[in-house]
């Protein structure tokens, strides 16, 4: 007997059920929608992300396989599947950039959060202004203060921000460029603030470069 299509739903909650967390609220994923966006992410997608991994010559994960490494996740966007693939850029055992690539069945989104560590000396001023920017009142940095005195990190600002499309075909050529300048740019924020400092002759240069990723009226 042929199997019918749907039949998916009907085997995912069985193995649901059969679990060692039984409940009442389950999450069904089709297996073959599932095993196509994986397939959409490691061999389109992951190849350029981890390329531009490399070129930033700092330590980053996944380093090999992001399934074995568990960096691929399920999301729910309504009752749309979509996978996610997280990827870090690392200096030293800290982590600067966090990226997290989303693929739909139409859709795609790109999140970002880069972690801004700087140092007590820095001038009130550049900080109301590293927060207060006017071009990112629409998802404005947060900052928290670490009073640790074995820390050298006394500020973090963390600036995020999405992009994405969805409800047509995506334009693979943009996606790919995207991915490109977004991780350039915030391995470029990095290199002009890894000292823990930044001064007002920097900061219009800084923020240049945290726009063309953050900004957001």
């Amino acid at each position: 007997m042929a199997t019918r299509k749907n039949d998916w739903a009907q085997d995912e909650l069985k193995k649901q059920q059969a679990g060692n967390n039984p409940g009442s609220y389950y999450i069904l994923e089709n297996p073959e929608l599932k095993a196509m966006l994986d397939s959409r992410l490691l061999d389109e997608f992951w190849p350029v992300i981890r390329q531009e991994l490399e070129s930033s010559e700092y330590n980053f994960a996944p380093n090999e396989d992001p399934i074995a490494e568990k960096h691929l996740e399920s999301v729910q966007s309504g009752l749309a599947l979509e996978r996610s693939l997280l990827f870090l850029l690392f200096d030293g055992p800290a982590a600067f950039y966090r990226g997290d690539f989303i693929c739909g069945e139409n859709s795609w989104m790109m999140r970002s959060h880069f972690f801004l560590g700087l140092n007590k000396d820095v001038k009130p001023e550049v900080l109301f202004e590293l927060i207060g920017n006017s071009r990112m009142i629409g998802y404005p940095p947060s900052l928290e203060v670490r009073k640790d005195p074995d820390h050298d990190d006394h500020f973090t600002i963390n600036y995020q921000c999405g992009k994405g499309a969805g409800g047509g075909r995506p334009n693979h050529d943009e996606i790919l460029k995207y991915i490109r300048d977004t991780i350039r740019a915030n391995v470029k924020m990095h290199e002009m603030t890894k000292d823990g400092m930044i001064s007002e002759e920097q900061l219009g240069e800084f923020l240049t470069v945290a726009l063309s990723v953050y900004e957001a009226y």
